[in-house]
């Protein structure tokens, strides 16, 4: 039996304090300069590895090797394997892990970490100098907003990763972000709202019609437009399914969505990314229920079978 192995490289402990040891460099920086972003990239990158590590160890894994070796170490195991170098996933898997284990780690911020770590391997893979005249506007507020999110799923706060100056700053940089996003959406729904009251009220029956065919339960919530009061379609992402419960003779199943696009067919507002649809007064979570046959849910040659999807709450 291979032999336990305390030192394993992927332990949570060791992860974080390797995000914070780079954070530390980052802050020690000018914030002009390049090295700033840099040092916060390699930070974000081990943030988030310790997220997973928090779960499991295991979550980070190459797995390729027939012979598991990658998989042992990260049960705390030594591999029998010669002159063995443990091999991790890649930053990009570990960014999609974290969008489907972290509560809150949404599309939007996923796609901002895979941006900023890419400006990283740009950095040190080619001849290019994408720090070097980077402005920390355009990235220190979603750091810290995707920091923060992957920090609270680790019982951990900001302060923790940057002190408590920083973690005062970081708090009015992401609200000047709010009120910012605040008003560019309000902007929008002002915008659509005005169009919709220079239309006649035939054409308005007509949009409103329509409007209610396609906002169906079965495809999202339904809520009502903030421009027009028609009938809208709040779509998201999921973050977590209940287990199969049977009521009446149907097994139900319960999701409970973060909402991040809103869609009104009548007057042609489109809202997307969960930071907006919140600053439209519309960013709470809601809970999408399927139903099924219990024969059907439990056949083995009907897996693909999607159900029947309404009564969105």
């Amino acid at each position: 039996m291979p032999k336990p192995n305390p030192q394993s490289l992927w332990t949570y402990d060791v992860l974080w304090s390797k995000a914070r040891s780079y954070m530390e460099r980052a802050l020690a920086a000018p914030r002009d300069h390049e090295l700033f972003p840099f040092w916060s990239s390699l930070a974000l990158e081990f943030l988030a590895r310790s997220a997973l590590a928090n779960v499991s160890p295991v979550l980070l894994a190459e797995v390729s090797e027939p012979d598991g070796r990658n998989l042992l170490h990260a049960l705390g195991l030594e591999p029998k394997v010669k002159n063995f170098v443990p091999k991790s996933i890649q930053t990009s898997e570990v960014l999609v892990r974290c969008e489907q284990i972290v509560p809150d780690f949404t599309k939007d911020i996923e796609l901002f970490c895979r941006g900023f770590t890419n400006k990283r391997n740009e950095e040190l893979h080619s001849g290019g100098m994408p720090f070097s005249a980077l402005a920390n506007h355009t990235w220190l507020p979603r750091f810290y907003e995707a920091a923060t999110v992957l920090l609270a799923f680790q019982g951990k706060s900001l302060i923790e990763l940057v002190g408590e100056d920083e973690a005062k700053a970081a708090e009015i940089m992401l609200k000047a972000v709010a009120d910012e996003t605040a008003k560019s959406v309000q902007k929008l729904i002002n915008a659509h709202a005005e169009v919709w009251r220079n239309k006649d009220a035939k054409e308005q029956a007509q949009l409103i019609t329509a409007a209610e065919k396609a906002a169906r339960p079965s495809l999202g919530h339904v809520v009502i437009c903030p421009a027009c009061g028609s009938s809208a379609l709040l779509t998201g992402e999921e973050i977590r399914q209940q287990p199969a419960v049977l009521e009446d003779e149907e097994l139900v199943v319960r999701s409970f969505i973060l909402p991040t696009e809103l869609e009104c067919e009548a007057c042609g507002l489109t809202i997307k990314g969960h930071s907006q649809v919140y600053a439209a007064g519309l960013g709470s979570q809601f809970t999408n229920t399927t139903r099924y046959d219990p024969v059907d849910y439990y056949a083995e040659e009907n897996d693909d079978y999607a159900g029947e999807e309404y009564n969105n709450e």
